[in-house]
């Protein structure tokens, strides 16, 4: 009898191991899908989030009525041609940036929406940020540039848009564009809009860029989410 109890319990100890094994097995599985899933859900609102914003500084851009972002004071005839060579260009943009310092720490990948007016020979002044017109988000009223806390003008430091964060908030470790543009590199991670609407890449020297241009997000999890700008320019 004593035999047979042993037996029993042998049984059922060996069941219930492997019935303990089964389950963390699900579990694995389960959490491993979990992650999966978390990282396309913020890839997914990242993208729905970059859309809107290129479609917005699309629309500043479109909107703005000034003739050049510069008043010249007298210019040089050459400085007076060569900015009306690009009175056109509101140079409304979205620019990425990687923000780290010793103010804010590390931020991450993050973007601004701004304006800004060309050199006085006319050519285009690409640094972030300096005499700007930044957007303000239009549901909630902040500026919408999360640039360095001390370049920020001082009327929008203590307003960013939190929601620029992009790093921070969905995980968003990189972001590139591929341009399929000729004289346009992966370094250039802005694009500009003039005031009818035509997109453009470069930096100093613009190009208009090609509709099989690409936003390209790149997740911490080394997943990658792919924007055709075709639906966007």
């Amino acid at each position: 009898m004593g035999n047979i109890i042993f037996i029993k319990k042998t049984t059922l100890s060996a069941l219930s191991m492997i019935e303990f094994l089964f389950i963390l097995i699900i579990i694995c599985i389960l959490a491993s899908l979990a992650v999966v899933t978390h990282s396309d859900y913020s890839l997914q609102r990242a993208k729905q989030q970059l859309q809107q914003d290129l479609k917005l500084t699309k629309s500043l851009a479109l909107s703005d009525k000034r003739n050049l972002l510069r008043d010249f004071n007298k210019p040089f005839r050459a400085q007076q041609q060569a900015a009306l060579q690009y009175q056109h260009l509101q140079l409304w943009r979205l620019q990425f940036h990687t923000i780290s310092n010793k103010v804010e720490g590390y931020i991450g990948t993050t973007y601004s929406i701004f304006a800004k007016r060309p050199r006085r020979d006319g050519s285009i002044d690409n640094k972030p940020m300096g005499y700007v017109s930044i957007a303000k988000n239009p549901l909630n009223g902040k500026c919408m540039s999360w640039y360095n806390y001390g370049d920020v003008p001082k009327e929008c430091r203590d307003i960013r848009d939190e929601r620029l964060k992009i790093e921070q908030l969905y995980g968003i470790t990189d972001v590139y564009f591929e341009w399929h543009t000729q004289g346009c590199k992966k370094v250039h991670k802005t694009i500009f809009y003039d005031s009818f609407g035509q997109a453009y890449c470069g930096s100093s020297s613009l190009q208009p860029i090609s509709k099989n241009a690409i936003l390209v997000l790149q997740h911490k999890k080394y997943k990658t989410f792919r924007i055709k700008l075709v639906d966007i320019l």
